[in-house]
C-alpha cells in the first residue's frame, strides 16, 4: 500500500517503484521466478512434478495445457513486475518501503523459495530429467536468462505474450 496507496491499477498508479522500494522490489522477483516455474527455485519443482506425472500418464492434453498455463503465468506476471516496478512512477503522493513488519515475512517467504528449490536440487531433484518439452524449455529459458539477466527474463516474458497474441488468446 505504501507505493500505491491501496490501488491496485499497474498502469495508472504504479510504475518506478523498484527505487522507492527495494526490499519488496527484490522478495517480488524472488517470487515472480519461483511462481513462473525458473529452474532451482520451490515452483519449479511443483510445475515439473505436475507436468511429469501427467505426461506419464499418459494425459498429453494435460501435459500441453500445464505448458501454456507456465507461459501465461510468466507472461502475466512479467508484464507486473514491469508495469509495477520499472518505468517513471505514475501515481499519487511519496511511495515509500513498507514497514518492517510486512517487508520482514517478505522477506522469509522469498528465502524459503530459494533455499527449498536448491534443497530439492541438491537431493536430486524428484524425478527430474532434461528431456522432453520441459527438459528443452528450461534449457533455452535458463540459457536466454543465464545470458542476458534481468533484460533476458523480461525478454522471454514478451516472447510468451507475441506467442499468446499469435495463438490468438487476449
Amino acid at each position: 500500500h505504501s507505493g500505491s496507496h491501496h490501488s491496485f491499477d499497474m498502469k495508472k498508479d504504479m510504475g518506478g517503484l523498484r527505487k522507492y522500494m527495494p526490499v519488496t522490489f527484490a522478495t517480488f522477483i524472488i517470487g515472480t521466478l519461483a511462481l513462473t516455474g525458473f529452474p532451482l527455485l520451490a515452483g519449479f519443482w511443483s510445475k515439473d512434478e505436475i507436468i511429469t506425472a501427467a505426461g506419464q500418464g499418459g494425459f498429453s492434453y494435460f501435459v500441453i495445457v500445464g505448458l501454456v498455463g507456465a507461459v501465461m503465468t510468466a507472461a502475466y506476471m512479467g508484464r507486473c513486475v514491469y508495469l509495477t516496478f520499472f518505468g517513471e512512477y505514475r501515481g499519487h503522493g511519496h511511495p515509500h518501503e513498507s514497514e518492517r513488519a510486512i517487508t520482514i515475512p517478505l522477506v522469509i517467504l522469498a528465502g524459503f523459495s530459494i533455499v527449498a528449490g536448491f534443497l530439492i536440487s541438491a537431493l536430486g531433484g524428484s524425478r527430474f530429467q532434461i528431456g522432453g518439452p520441459t527438459g528443452a524449455f528450461v534449457v533455452i529459458v535458463s540459457g536466454i536468462i543465464a545470458r542476458h539477466g534481468l533484460s533476458g527474463l523480461l525478454m522471454v516474458t514478451a516472447m510468451a505474450g507475441l506467442l499468446l497474441l499469435a495463438m490468438g488468446a487476449t
